[in-house]
Formats: C-alpha cells, sequence, structure tokens
C-alpha cells in the first residue's frame, strides 16, 4: 500500500541548497514531496495562510529573519505543524535550541543525504504525531477527572437545592393565593432552578447529565426555540436559520439538544459584541463526522457566527472547562465544555473552525436514526395517591421534604436513611409496601442492591430511583423485574407525585 502523500514546505533562501533538496526529492521513492518553496520568512507565513502542508523544512537563516526568529514566527503561525530546522554549519548547540523552541529535528547543510534528509522527516512527524497523542490523552484524563470532582460537587448540590426547591414550594402551598410572601417563595424557587442549570452545566461536561433520549426532529427542536432564543440574543444580532426540508432525525435528550443550541448561540453573541450575523444550519451529513465514527450516516447542526474568530492557542482550548477568555465575572468557561460533554454523551461529535478576525463555526454531528418520532404524553396535575411508600435516602433534607410532599397527597410513608434500616423496617412490617422510592448511591449499600433484596420477598413491589447522575452511570437497569424509572435531582414536588403516580398505577 503507498503512503499517503507527506506534503513539505521548504524555506531556503539560497537557490542551490534549494535546488539539491528538491533533487532529493525528486529522485526519491518518498512519500514526502516538496509541495511548496519559500525565499523568505514572510513568504514562509503567506504559504502557511494559503496552503495546506503537514511539515516544514526551514533554514534559519534567512534574509527577512535573524536567528531563530523565523522558527518562533512558523511555530505561532502554525503551532500544529512539525518542522526540521537546517542549520547552516554543524552547530549542535544551535540545533538543541532550535528544538527546545519547537522545533522536531534539526540537521546541518554540510550533513544532508538523502537518507539523512528523509531520516529527520520521518522522525519529526513521528514525534509530533506522539506528541499529539500524548497531548489528546492528557486531555482527556483532565477532563475525567475534573468531570468525577464536579460530578460529585453537582451531586451534592443537586440534594441542596432538591431541599430548598421544594420546601419553598411547600410553605409557598399552604398560603392565600394572595399572600405577598408567595411572589418571594417562587423568586426562591427561580433562584433554584437557575442553579440546578449551572449543576446540570457540571455534569454535562463530565457526560454524567441525566438523559432522557427520544426521536427528534432538530429543524422542529430550533424553531420551537425561537421564542426564547431572539431575546436572549439582543439587538444588533441578525438570526438566520437555514434548515433542510427533509432533515433526518435523531435519537437525543430535547434538553439537552436546547441546552446545546442555546450554549453555542450565546457563545456566539459574545463573540459579537459590535454586532453581527448568528446562523443556524441542519442538514443531512454524510458518515464521516470529524471524528469519522458516526454510522448510518449523520444529521449535522451548525452555528455560525461573523464575530472576532479565535486563534490556534484558543481553538485548542476552547472545549476545556473552566477556560473562558471572557473578563473575569463575565463567563464560567462552562459553557462549551457542557456543550461537548453533551455531544458526546449522545453519541455524536463536535467541530470547530475559526479564523482570527473571521468568525466561528461550531458544527455538532450526531447519529441519524429512522425511527418515527414518540407521541407526546399528554399528563395533568397530580391527584391525590394512596399506599406505602418505603422512602430511602441518607439525606436527612431530602428525606424530609420528600416525605412531606408524599404525605401532603395522602401516601402513608416510612422514612429510613440507609439500605440496612430499610431492610429492617421492612422485615418489621407486616402489610404491602406498594413502592420503594430510593438514592441510588448511599453508604453501606446502594439503591438497586437494596431494590433487588426487597424485590426477592415483595415480588409486586415497585421501584422508583432518585438521583442527580444519568442513567448510563448508574447501576439501575439490572434490577429484576423493575422498569428502573430514574427521578433526577432535584425535582420539584409536582414532578415527583406524578413520576409516583404514574409507576403505582401502570
Amino acid at each position: 500500500m503507498t503512503p499517503p502523500e507527506v506534503r513539505v514546505l521548504l524555506v531556503e533562501d539560497n537557490p542551490s541548497d534549494a535546488l539539491l533538496v528538491r533533487a532529493f526529492f525528486e529522485r526519491a521513492e518518498s512519500e514526502f514531496t516538496a509541495a511548496s518553496e519559500a525565499a523568505t520568512l514572510a513568504e514562509a507565513i503567506a504559504a502557511l495562510r494559503s496552503h495546506e502542508f503537514d511539515l516544514v523544512l526551514l533554514d534559519v537563516g534567512l534574509p527577512d529573519a535573524r536567528d531563530l526568529e523565523a522558527l518562533e514566527a512558523v511555530c505561532s503561525e502554525a503551532p500544529e505543524i512539525p518542522i526540521v530546522v537546517i542549520t547552516i554549519k554543524e552547530d549542535e548547540a544551535l540545533g538543541r535550541l532550535a528544538v527546545e523552541k519547537g522545533a522536531q529535528d534539526y540537521l546541518s547543510k554540510t550533513r544532508i543525504s538523502p537518507e539523512v534528509l528523509f531520516r529527520s522527516l520521518r522522525y519529526a512527524l513521528d514525534r509530533q504525531r506522539r506528541k499529539a497523542v500524548e497531548e489528546a490523552l492528557w486531555r482527556a484524563q483532565k477532563m475525567d477527572a475534573v468531570g468525577h470532582l464536579a460530578g460529585g460537587v453537582a451531586h451534592e448540590f443537586n440534594n441542596l437545592l432538591l431541599a430548598i426547591k421544594a420546601s419553598a414550594e411547600l410553605v409557598r402551598m399552604d398560603l392565600p393565593s394572595d399572600d405577598p410572601m408567595r411572589e418571594d417563595l417562587a423568586e426562591i424557587e427561580r433562584a433554584t432552578d437557575r442553579a440546578a442549570r449551572l449543576t446540570r452545566q457540571l455534569l454535562a461536561f463530565g457526560r454524567k447529565q441525566p438523559q432522557q433520549p427520544e426521536v427528534l426532529d432538530l429543524n422542529e427542536v430550533i424553531l420551537g426555540m425561537d421564542a426564547l432564543l431572539r431575546p436572549a440574543i439582543g439587538e444588533g444580532i441578525e438570526v438566520v436559520t437555514r434548515l433542510e426540508p427533509e432533515l433526518g432525525r435523531v435519537r437525543a435528550d430535547r434538553g439537552s439538544i436546547e441546552q446545546v443550541v442555546m450554549n453555542l448561540a450565546l457563545n456566539a453573541r459574545d463573540a459579537m459584541p459590535d454586532g453581527g450575523i448568528l446562523t443556524i444550519s441542519t442538514r443531512n451529513a454524510s458518515s464521516h463526522g470529524p471524528a469519522g465514527d458516526l454510522p448510518d450516516g449523520a444529521v449535522e447542526l451548525a452555528v455560525t457566527d461573523t464575530g472576532t474568530g479565535m486563534d490556534q492557542e484558543t481553538l485548542g482550548r476552547v472545549f476545556e472547562p473552566f477556560f473562558t477568555t471572557k473578563p473575569q465575572g463575565r463567563g464560567t468557561g462552562l459553557g462549551l465544555s457542557a456543550v461537548h460533554g453533551i455531544v458526546q454523551q449522545s453519541g455524536g461529535d463536535i467541530a470547530v473552525k475559526s479564523t482570527l478576525g473571521e468568525g466561528a463555526t461550531f458544527a455538532v454531528r450526531l447519529r441519524r436514526v429512522e425511527d418515527e418520532p414518540e407521541e407526546p404524553r399528554k399528563s395533568g396535575p397530580p391527584t391525590a395517591g394512596s399506599g406505602t411508600i418505603l422512602l430511602v435516602d441518607d439525606e436527612e433534607v431530602v428525606r424530609n421534604v420528600a416525605a412531606r410532599m408524599l404525605r401532603r397527597s395522602g401516601y402513608e410513608v416510612m422514612e429510613t436513611g440507609s439500605a440496612a434500616e430499610a431492610i429492617a423496617v421492612a422485615d418489621e412490617f407486616p402489610s404491602t409496601i406498594h413502592l420503594l422510592l430510593t438514592d441510588v448511591v448511599m453508604p453501606g449499600g446502594s439503591g438497586p442492591e437494596l431494590a433487588d433484596e426487597l424485590r426477592a420477598s415483595r415480588p409486586d413491589m415497585k421501584v422508583v430511583f432518585m438521583s442527580g447522575y444519568t442513567r448510563e452511570h448508574l447501576p439501575i437497569d439490572r434490577v429484576e423485574g423493575s422498569s428502573a424509572v430514574l427521578l433526577e435531582k432535584p425535582f420539584a414536588g409536582a414532578d415527583l407525585l406524578r413520576t409516583v403516580e404514574d409507576v403505582l398505577t401502570e
């Protein structure tokens, strides 16, 4: 199999030396080819901006650059391209300094031969590839570590938000409709909703955000967000939609996709402080996305702006958690990292293209499915309930507010703080336990383990799990004979009661 062609930019001001190197390329049976030549640093920079190269062969003795200025300029212009430096004489110190400043290898003009030249070029290319792999691995490990940390923090934070939100809801329900305190309580609930959105972003970039995938038409999702998007973008920015009419469907969580669109749109808005055009487009893409691993075709959602654009350094870090170019207090650095996490969690990929001063395009590609969209489920307010519920959560504040909500609706509730306590209570309870409502992650025994043990003697008992983590990261689907319903924290009282009612009446 013929190796792929490696395009080399030869930067050499001496015509004789350039002719010699060019002859090596032309005579040798090698994958390397002198795709372009430059005699000055200015010509080299222009070539890098107008063509794509895999490697640069750079003479450091150029007429418009002193010492290693040419190397520094080329590294700055194209940091991802490996460079082999050519020195005028055998100067080991200069060669080592060049490598320290970014070159992958160096060689002397007095020692150039076809074998030495191509060995040096292959070494430089291999070294750059190893460096890229190592950096990708380091970024993945860092993202994973931060994701685990953020996921743990978000989980604990969600428990507190649940207690605050549900307590405010309970108090509001006891107040007369004209009581002025109802608005204060509503403001508390709105604040907890905003905080919950932040925790969802923390979970999203760690790919642990709870998901409820469904078959979606991305065009319908985008059009449905119009009333929310335009006020958020503000005046001075024109919003344009270019939606492919016969767009394929995808399977994803609607709320997460809305979060992706909103985060990308707000990022584009911030990149256009003096106004511009924000374009949201969709199309049926080929099966080869930016990562090249989307089978059976793909559907693309792209957000393009005409803003300030990004340099290469920013592009390399744009999806890092907590990385932001905004002034202090203007951004958390979570928006784009959350987008990246959501897209990966949805089985897709995302790529960004940008040039400084020329705007940016973020392209999300998701797997295409042939399924038909499900009919939206109609549900009214929860009705008064009956039955016995065993409530298990190691967080006392969560147990308290959930129990109050359930008892208020008519259920008999037994509360415990651990799996061991729940087993003891169930063993001593002579009547039917209709539902086990349990947290998933608890010290001393998990919710799924508890459900398995209790259902061994009470096979008709229904089960609802509570957690701030996503289903993929929880061992709940293995519970024998259980539909494994997951209630996402922090939840509203109405969501809790409706879920319990649905499970008990199914």
